[in-house]
């Protein structure tokens, strides 16, 4: 029996696999038989990106002579992939293993194997690809305006939602914020948790401070070595940056901040953010606007 690891390091493999064959004046069909062992029932549904082996055996009551393989997406015309290989002589029994790589998107591949023999009749095993979009892991907000203790805009955001509350709506969803703004004389431009002690001298309304809170969540900030740039590269399907950045947070505030600034927060329920400031304007009664990457 003649093995071969070789042409297919391209798609994902899933599979329908069938054959039909033929002869060169399509007057005689193969008897050839294709056995497989990766995917056992043909099919498979796999996420994009992924790497699967594929193996199978073909059997044939004649010489095999060659083989090629061909490629279609999404529907589209087949299109040749690889180079066609030729099968040593004599080979009546041939194994194939090879490896096919998932594109990024979702959608359909099928790759079709084609095997001839000596007199000409063809086997084609078909597989068949169904790729599923990469699950997505980091949830993006752009522009969250936040305004200090004196501003006209909320102070107080919930990073599950993407919401930006007023100090009257923040108390009313105490379990949700998950950090507030504020500016002052020695923090000067900071964003801090619901249970920074500054926070609490500065948002203490009778009413709606702080203190009257039912839940305080005790988000926690870490200085940041990422920049702009990375942040901005962070996609959605891929949480290592934000994992590695937030590993150790600690602080209860992340001041002095200016634009361009990046820095690392875990929520109390334990999931972990970049925010990126992109904007400071004025002082109490100024605004920050950041961007916001989160754990989904």
């Amino acid at each position: 029996m003649k093995k071969i690891n070789s042409l297919l390091l391209l798609s994902a493999i899933a599979g329908t696999v069938f054959f039909a064959s033929c002869t060169k004046d399509e007057t005689t069909a193969s008897t050839a038989t294709v056995a497989y062992s990766t995917p056992t029932d043909g099919k498979a549904t796999v996420a994009a990106d992924s790497i699967v082996g594929v193996a199978f055996t073909v059997t044939s009551p004649e010489e095999l002579k060659s083989f090629s393989a061909t490629v279609a997406y999404d529907g589209a015309a087949a299109v040749a992939f690889g180079t066609d290989s030729t099968i040593a002589k004599n080979t009546k029994t041939f194994s194939f293993v090879g490896v096919l790589k998932a594109r990024s998107v979702a959608g359909t591949e099928v790759y079709t194997y084609t095997f001839t023999d000596t007199k000409g009749a063809t086997t084609k095993a078909v597989v068949t690809l169904t790729v599923t979009a990469a699950a997505e892991k980091v949830v993006t907000y752009t522009a969250k305006l936040l305004g200090g203790q004196s501003a006209a805009a909320g102070s107080f955001f919930n990073s599950s939602e993407g919401l930006v509350y007023s100090q009257a709506d923040a108390k009313t969803n105490a379990g949700k914020v998950d950090i507030l703004y504020f500016y002052g004389a020695t923090n000067m431009a900071t964003i801090a948790s619901p249970d920074d002690a500054d926070a609490g001298t500065i948002y203490n309304n009778s009413s709606t401070g702080l203190q009257t809170w039912s839940t305080r969540n005790a988000t926690k900030f870490k200085t940041s070595t990422v920049t702009a740039a990375q942040f901005d590269a962070i996609t959605a399907t891929n949480d290592a940056v934000i994992i590695a950045a937030a590993a150790g947070a600690a602080d209860t505030k992340s001041n002095k901040l200016a634009s361009g600034s990046v820095f690392a927060f875990v929520t109390a329920s334990g999931k972990k953010g970049l925010i990126k400031v992109t904007a400071v304007t004025g002082t109490q009664d100024g605004n920050i606007t950041i961007d916001v990457k989160v754990q989904k």
